[in-house]
């Protein structure tokens, strides 16, 4: 009698364990079809207007032009059209979610990245403070990468804007640039 009470037990056991199991699996679809799709946007048409997308999660195409090399953080993506008289230019930053870096591969391959695009706002003493190291580096003429300057502007012209604006409404904030906080890319060859 032991012995059929507990295989009742183990048969009950293994039923309940199907069950439960076919259950989760059923969430899991519904869960996965229900994500939202994003469609990616040129390079040329987000710059066209960038408030328009702050605070979104949107998918940008183009090319990586190239790479931080100092650690892959940052990434810069423009137009893949090189005949194109485009100087727009989507700054990007690796989050976590894609280890905090871009791959080295990056460089030169049509890039899909994913992210939250959003505004880069400084204040008026973080921008003095910018301009004063902008205008040291420019003096030692040291080896820097000046595409997040072309990407978002230089300090000295965000100190005049910022005069501009707190004079006009009181504002000592600025909203220097975009950027593309990255969570997910993809690469592709060049076509």
């Amino acid at each position: 009698m032991k012995f059929r009470f507990l295989a009742f037990i183990g048969f009950f056991a293994i039923i309940a364990a199907a069950v439960s199991c076919s259950k989760a699996t059923d969430t899991t679809d519904e869960t996965a079809t229900e994500a939202p799709q994003i469609t990616a946007i040129s390079v040329d048409s987000l710059m066209a207007n960038p408030k328009a997308f702050a605070n979104e999660t949107i998918a940008v195409e183009g090319l990586c032009q190239h790479i931080c090399k100092h650690g892959g953080t940052k990434a810069f993506i423009v137009n893949p059209d090189t005949t194109a008289q485009s100087e727009n230019v989507v700054f990007c930053v690796a989050t976590d979610q894609i280890d905090g870096a871009f791959s080295p591969e990056a460089p030169g391959k049509l890039i899909t990245a994913i992210g939250l695009w959003s505004p880069i706002v400084k204040t008026r003493s973080e921008i003095i403070a910018m301009a004063q190291a902008e205008q040291a580096e420019q003096q030692a003429e040291g080896d820097h990468c000046d595409s997040e300057a072309r990407a978002n502007g230089r300090a000295t012209q965000w100190l005049a804007e910022l005069q501009l604006n707190c004079t006009a409404t009181g504002d000592t904030t600025l909203v220097i640039g975009y950027q593309l906080q990255v969570t997910s890319y993809t690469l592709t060859a060049p076509k």
